[in-house]
């Protein structure tokens, strides 16, 4: 697996290409002048910080827990990062958890292991989302949540729906397919792709029913406090995920409703789990523009929070995957080579 250049700097140029859109649109240099950085900014500054280090560790430790520790530290640590960068430069309907398997084999683990550890994340992923949703919609009034009526989001609120209806069908059967009943989902995957229609992914719906039964014959006998722990720590990152922009605003306005802002990011990362552009590069910016309008009540604050959010959130990912990417397949050659016979 080789990334080119131009999925490193694709990525890039859309963003970048839509802040300076959104950058000469919004600009006022008399109302930027007027913005300042409120007294809580250094405090902002340390929690976003905090928060990046907490969607790293959860997933660092969730690698290290699933893997019944033969990922150290390290290892689970190289694996986060390498798998946030791929998400950054690849469609967020792709992921990370697609280049999951491969890092993981090349770290060290069988690829039977790999493959468990892909579609047992990928799982945990899905049911974060199928579990917060409820939890979100209850805690805060629907019609802020969603921005009913708010110009320029009207297909916010369907799209949320379908997008969350398609996780919710997805996670069941990953459940099903993983933890319950393998051989009736696998069957039933097979039959429907035997359709005409459809038939053209009949082996890619093959490969999938062969990763769930080697899941599901790995984890039958994983107790619940095995499955708690690997939930809690999915969690963690994805809570840390969306307190980032929580972080960001206490520099720029920290009397904002924080709890709405919380909900929101759950929001956002649900709509942009089937962006079409790498890392949702492009949509990510003029999603967040729009939706938090209402809270950033000028536009070069707004604008300033989100280049800041999409600093810590994308570029940040980038830069270390840019920097880590080289040495981890220097290092993997080497020990390739290493390891190749001698021929006398």
């Amino acid at each position: 697996m080789k990334f080119k250049a131009y999925q490193i700097f694709l990525p890039i140029a859309i963003g970048f290409g839509v802040i300076a859109w959104l950058f000469f649109r919004e600009f006022d240099p008399e109302e930027w002048r007027r913005m300042s950085l409120t007294d809580y900014a250094a405090w902002g500054v340390v929690l976003a910080v905090l928060a990046v280090i907490g969607r790293d560790f959860g997933l660092t430790w969730r690698f290290h827990h699933l893997s019944d520790s033969d990922l150290t530290w390290r290892q689970s640590l190289r694996v986060c990062l390498l798998c946030e960068f791929t998400s950054a430069v690849t469609p967020t309907a792709v992921g990370g958890s697609a280049f999951s398997l491969y890092f993981m084999s090349k770290e060290g683990l069988s690829l039977g292991r790999s493959t468990t550890l892909m579609m047992t994340t990928l799982f945990f992923d899905e049911l974060i989302f199928v579990v917060l949703c409820p939890i979100v919609v209850a805690i805060v009034p629907y019609s802020e949540l969603l921005c009913i009526g708010q110009p320029g989001l009207e297909w916010l609120p369907a799209t949320f729906w379908i997008v969350y209806a398609v996780i919710f069908i997805w996670t069941a059967v990953l459940f099903m397919g993983i933890v319950v009943k393998p051989s009736i989902v696998t069957s039933l995957i097979n039959y429907l792709f035997r359709l005409p229609f459809i038939r053209r992914w009949r082996r890619s719906a093959e490969k999938l029913c062969h990763d769930m039964m080697t899941t599901s014959e790995d984890l039958h006998n994983k107790r619940f406090g095995w499955w708690a722990k690997g939930f809690a720590a999915t969690a963690v990152s994805w809570i840390s995920r969306f307190l980032v922009v929580n972080a960001i605003l206490i520099i720029f306005i920290p009397a904002a409703d924080h709890l709405l802002v919380l909900c929101r990011q759950f929001a956002v990362w649900l709509v942009l789990m089937f962006a079409p552009t790498p890392g949702g590069s492009g949509l990510s910016e003029g999603l967040f523009m729009t939706y938090y309008g209402d809270i950033i009540t000028t536009e070069s604050a707004a604008l300033a929070v989100t280049v800041v959010w999409r600093l810590f959130s994308y570029y940040l990912y980038l830069a270390i995957g840019a920097i880590l990417l080289p040495s981890w397949f220097s290092r993997n050659a080497t020990k390739h080579d290493e390891a190749a016979p001698v021929n006398s």
